[in-house]
Parts: C-alpha cells; structure tokens; sequence
C-alpha cells in the first residue's frame, strides 16, 4: 500500500529501483542526479517485494515514459463562483515482463493545496481500472504535495511487455491572486524526474502540453504568459485562449503561467445574500411574464429541489415571445429554465451513515433567442451536511450534441445548504442535461436510521408556461453490507414501488408524471445480526 511511504523509504526504495534497473548506470550518476528521488511528474513505479530487491525493503523501479499528454485549464470566475486550475494528465508507460505480477505504485506530485479527483489505469489488451473521487476521499499526500495511488498488478498478454495508459485528474489553487492588478498565475508540476531521463536510452515518443485560460461572466483575458515552455497559440479570444506545444523530448521544467482578466461588468451579487437572490429570481419570472402567485416569498422562491437559471445581464437576448416589454428590470435577472425530464437515485447505506444522490436533469433554454448566448448558473439544495462533489453538463441543440464537460465542485453551499454551480455560455434554444453526484447524512435516533433528500420543485419551475414533465424516475436503493438485516422500512413522501426485497438490499422505484412537489423522506430500522449492532460507532 502506497501510504505506508514516508520520504526517508521512498527515496531509499527508488535508489534500490534505479539499482536493480540499470546497475552500471547507477553507478556511474553523479550524486548531484539523486539529490531529490521525490517526483516532481506524474511517475509510475514497479513496487519489487522486500523478499526479491533485498535489505529487507521493497524498491521502486520507475517504468519507461512512453507518451505524455497534459491539458491544463485555468479559470478565472468572479466571486463567489470559485477560480481554479484543473489539471489532466495522461501518460503511457512501458511494463517490461520482469514486471509482471508486481504491484504498480502512481505519483502524483500537485501545485498548491491541490486535490486528486480522479485516476484511471487502462492496460492493453486486459481492462480498466478507475477510481472516481468518492474512492479517493480518504486519499492525503504522503510526500510534499505527492499522492500516492497503489495500482493493482499487471498482466503481461504478450512477451516484450505491456503499456499501462494512466489518466489522473487533480484540482490545485492559484499560485497569485492580485484582484488589484488582475494578475492570476500558477505553477503545474511538470519536471521529469533526471533519474528517469537519465538512466533510460529510450527517448520520448510524443509529449503534448495544452493549456487553456477561461474566463466565466463579465469581463476578458487578456496578456497571457506562460514562461516555462515555447507554446504556439490556437485559439485567441475574450473569454477563452488556448495554447499548445508539442514535442519528442522531456519536459523538465514546471508550467508557470499567467494571465490578467478585466473585470468590469456586473457581478451576479445575488449568490452572497438570500434577499437579493430572491430579488434576481423575482425579476426573472417578471422577465417572462410569470402569473402571480408563484413570485413572490423569501421560502417559494428559494430552491428545494435543482434549478437551472439563466443569468440575464441584457434584455436583448430574451425570446420576444417570452420577454415583457412594458416593465423595468433591475438586472442581472434569474430566469428559471423548464425542466423536461429528471431522474434521481438515492443510494443509503447505515455504515458509513451516507446518503448518495445521484440527480440527472434536462432543462430548455427556451427564453434565450437562437443565435445569441447565455449564462446558466444551477442550483443544487443538498440535504443535512451535504457535499457536493461533482457535476457533467451536456449541451445539445437540433438533436446533436454540442459538448460534454465535466466539473469536480470546489466550493461550498453559499447559503441554506444550497451550492451555486455556475456553467459555460449556452446558445439560445438548446437543451441542457446536468448530473451532479453529492452525498449527506443519514440521522440515527431511537434505533430509527432517517434522510431526507431536497426533491420538492418550485412552483415557478412545475407550473411554467402550463408544461408537465415529459419524463421522471425515482429510486431508492438501501442497503446493509455487513451490519444486519432492514426493517420497518417507510417512505411516506412518494407512492414508490418495491422491486427488491431481501433482508440486507430494498430497492424502491417511482415512475412520475409530473414534477415532484415533496423531499424524499426515508426511514428504517437495522436490526443486528451475529451480535454486530449496526449502531456502533455513531455519535
């Protein structure tokens, strides 16, 4: 296991790698090569077990770099949507057949208070390994901002060896931040390791280095710098500039980057207070005609369930067949967006006391004119100490699919336990799918285990324009691995159907009609099996 590492061992197993790799060369490096074994690049290293390298400690054998590819996205949003650089990484790596067997062991080296989300190992000709966030929740640096991941082994389908394509995602903060100046920089660690370069006669095949600056909301990018490599530019334009470098050689040096973003315009000031929230959607249903009585009230117009909006700064691109003409509007407005379809799987388990959500939604930017461009910003109500912790946009239009993104959440709920995701330009017309994935806690009281999941959509969403919803499905799936049997289960809030009955899984569907108008309230006992009570270990 890869956190048993601490840096005196790592550094003491990689020398012990580099040894058994190449002896001769070993030998002949200055010590000047060694100074530092901690990897300053994603690497992936062959754990040999203590009983074959000797001296009673395993060794690291780094593997041979084959491919690399890193696309770096750098974004700059105004307060309170958070700025960030997302970094994906993917890289190809050579298991020779002496190999075989061993355990894999992936560093990941990150910038400033930087977070891995996500890694994926493919291996020709054998399978996928992935592991999402949620797996990796529990996962710290062990050395200098450096995880470690440990890899299963490897199957060697053919002699000559095998290719391991590795695929990490991490998050990292802004190295500056001058609100001043306008002035963001970073710094990606990018150096190969000398011992890796040094020690190998093969050469690089390929290395691609994207980097793309984007700015969400009021204002432009502009005087873009990155200072550590020769980069071409692809793509110049106010929000968004895209840079590229390709080359056979390592890199080896850090990406540090800059770049100012002009901020003037005005800024959505309604995600800080719960008034002026209320205030931009008040207008917004004003925006398009809304019928009283679904517009007004601190509690009707605040989300209980995931709403989409569009943040409308210019009257100018609101459909005329939806926009009133004859009033005046303080903007920017929130425009709620009509919600087509939606699906929601619950997933509880009473150990660990989790709820996981998992909400699919399709909305229409039916207030937006074809041809012209809009802000969406989604609400997302979580449940009792909730944490968002991922969202995927797809935008479609004419029945083609224009981009899929995907999003790792980086802040937290601005108020009442309700996160504010804001999300790229949409043209005027299209339909909008969201996932988002994000867990709460489940209560213990009485021996009774209860949630509730925020699923009551307003008013102003179910009732608009006189549209029903096209599609909907709700399941509910609890389960008890290993901590006794259900019982007394209860959902009063929706007419659900049981599909699976056993004693340690209840699965629980709804088809809907129309919009759900309540939370989803679940709660069961757990009696104990063995002598394990499922309630040990709750506070």
């Amino acid at each position: 296991d890869g956190t048993a590492y601490d840096g005196k061992l790592f550094i003491h197993a990689v020398e012990k790698g580099l040894k058994l790799l190449n002896p001769t060369a070993a030998l002949q490096q200055s010590s000047s090569s060694y100074q530092s074994a901690i990897p300053t690049a994603p690497m992936l290293y062959a754990e040999v077990a203590a009983n074959v390298a000797g001296a009673g400690t395993p060794a690291l054998v780094p593997l041979q770099l084959q491919r690399v590819s890193v696309k770096v996205l750098a974004e700059a949003n105004i307060d309170p949507c958070p700025s960030y650089i997302c970094v994906r990484f993917n890289a190809t790596w050579i298991v020779e057949d002496q190999y075989e067997g061993y355990a894999l062991i992936l560093a990941v080296p990150v910038g400033l208070r930087g977070t891995l989300v996500r890694c994926e190992m493919q291996v020709a000709g054998i399978g996928e390994v992935t592991l999402h966030k949620d797996e990796l929740a529990n996962c710290r640096p062990q050395l200098d901002n450096v995880y470690l991941v440990s890899l299963p082994p490897v199957k060697i389908p053919l002699k000559g060896g095998t290719l391991a394509c590795v695929a990490v995602s991490y998050l990292q903060d802004f190295s500056t931040i001058d609100k001043k100046r306008e002035l963001y920089s970073f710094c990606v660690p990018l150096s190969i390791p000398g011992y890796v370069t040094s020690t190998r006669e093969e050469r690089l095949q390929n290395e691609k280095i994207r980097v793309i600056f984007e700015h969400r909301g009021p204002g432009s990018i502009k005087d873009c710098v990155i200072t550590s490599h020769p980069m071409i530019g692809i793509i110049n334009g106010e929000k968004k500039q895209v840079f590229l470098q390709e080359s056979d050689g390592y890199s080896n040096k850090d990406l540090e980057c800059s770049f100012r973003v002009t901020s003037s315009g005005i800024q959505p000031n309604w995600c800080y207070q719960e008034c002026l929230f209320v205030e931009a959607v008040e207008e917004g249903l004003r925006l398009i005609c809304c019928p009283k009585g679904m517009s007004s009230g601190l509690h009707t117009l605040l989300p209980t369930a995931p709403v989409l909006y569009a943040v409308v700064s210019n009257i100018d691109i609101l459909d005329t067949k939806a926009a009133s003409a004859d009033l005046s509007f303080h903007l920017p407005a929130l425009v709620p967006l009509q919600m087509t379809w939606l699906s929601v799987k619950v997933n509880a388990e009473p150990k660990p006391d989790s709820v996981h959500v998992h909400f699919k939604g399709k909305w229409s930017v039916h207030c937006i004119k074809e041809g012209n461009s809009g802000a969406l910003v989604l609400a997302v109500p979580v449940g009792h100490r909730g944490c968002l912790l991922q969202y995927e946009i797809q935008v479609s239009s004419h029945g083609q699919t224009v981009k899929t993104q995907e999003f790792p959440a980086r802040s937290g709920p601005q108020f009442q336990n309700i996160y504010f995701v804001p999300l790229p330009l949409v043209e005027g017309g299209a339909d909008v799918c969201i996932q988002c994935y994000y867990t709460q806690d489940v209560f213990l009281q009485d021996g009774v285990f209860s949630f509730s999941v925020p699923l009551s959509v307003p008013n102003y969403v179910s009732q608009m324009s006189g549209k029903s919803l096209r599609k909907g499905r709700i399941k509910l799936t609890l389960e008890c691995k290993d901590a006794g049997i259900i019982t007394e289960c209860d959902i009063p809030s929706h007419h659900v159907k049981e599909l699976i009955l056993h004693e340690r899984m209840r699965v629980f569907q709804q088809e809907l009609l129309s919009h759900s108008c309540k939370d989803l309230a679940c709660s069961f006992r757990v009696e104990p099996t063995n002598g394990t009570s499922p309630m040990e270990g709750w506070s």
